[in-house]
């Protein structure tokens, strides 16, 4: 799908309280859906973190991210493809051209906003994660990151515009190492990160964590923690966040209760405007 800046720049500019608003709208229909169906999930990441510290967002955060173990992310994936109520999914098997992991990712198309590390406008979203199996050696488990990182990293590079690099030596150099990997494609490389993500069974493995996006090896933790959950206000609702969260937190973020330096709070988001076709199509 081709989006053009000039539709949703011609539309009206929303503030970034807005967008969080819109965002927290989104994940509510998904914990409803989620609690019908008897699946679990997770609030995550700086969404999890915000939850503790701040009961909602993270002042100077603006996206939401939640984790589904992953025989449960079968589950929703096998029951929802590209439409989920109000709401659209993408994901790398429907939308491989815009997603460049394998994870999936519930949009609501009416906004766009625009974010300063990718160089498009994407529709407001919340990210979805498998919360993956993971061995119990710290060796094996470091082993098995490092090849998750290396085929991001191949993902990254079969996505790379090398013909925009102005320098016409770095220009060269990408384009022997890109051009190979474009015409293989991402797909293949987020499938083999996919299969990756998958090889420790979930109900058996002794550790857990974020595997195929996120932080990285630092996110593997006993799988005890999310054996069960209790419930923390977001946004004045509530969802659910793994019991052992604090041990989630610690791995993670350290001491997590501390506010960073004001130089490390960066805001991401540099503007987002609600889809211009949607406004025009309401005054029809």
């Amino acid at each position: 799908m081709t989006f053009h800046v000039e539709s949703f720049e011609q539309g009206e500019r929303i503030g970034l309280q807005e967008v969080k608003d819109i965002e927290t709208e989104i994940l509510v229909y998904f914990a409803d859906y989620c609690r019908e169906h008897d699946l679990r999930f997770f609030l995550a990441g700086g969404t999890l973190l915000g939850a503790i510290r701040h009961q909602g967002f993270v002042p100077w955060d603006d996206d939401i991210d939640i984790v589904m173990p992953r025989p449960d992310w079968e589950i929703f994936m096998k029951n929802n493809t590209t439409k989920f109520g109000p709401y659209e999914l993408r994901s790398f098997q429907y939308t491989p051209e815009v997603h460049p992991r394998p994870l999936f990712r519930i949009v609501n198309p009416r906004y766009f906003m625009k974010i300063d590390h990718i160089q498009k406008f994407l529709p407001i979203w919340i990210d979805i994660l498998p919360l993956d199996g993971l061995p119990e050696d710290k060796e094996e488990r470091k082993q098995h990151y490092r090849k998750a990182k290396k085929l991001k990293w191949l993902i990254a590079r079969s996505y790379s515009n090398f013909y925009k690099e102005k320098n016409p030596l770095k220009r060269v150099l990408k384009l022997a190492i890109c051009l190979p990997l474009r015409m293989i494609g991402p797909t293949y490389f987020i499938k083999k990160l996919d299969e990756l993500g998958k090889k420790y069974d979930y109900e058996e493995a002794p550790y857990a964590g974020s595997f195929v996006a996120g932080y990285g090896y630092r996110e593997g933790v006993v799988k005890s923690v999310f054996e069960s959950s209790i419930d923390a206000s977001f946004e004045g609702h509530k969802f659910p966040i793994p019991a052992g969260y604090d041990t989630v937190l610690k791995s993670v973020y350290g001491n997590y209760m501390k506010l960073p330096p004001a130089s490390k709070r960066k805001k991401h988001l540099l503007g987002a405007w609600e889809n211009a076709a949607f406004q025009a199509r309401e005054e029809l």
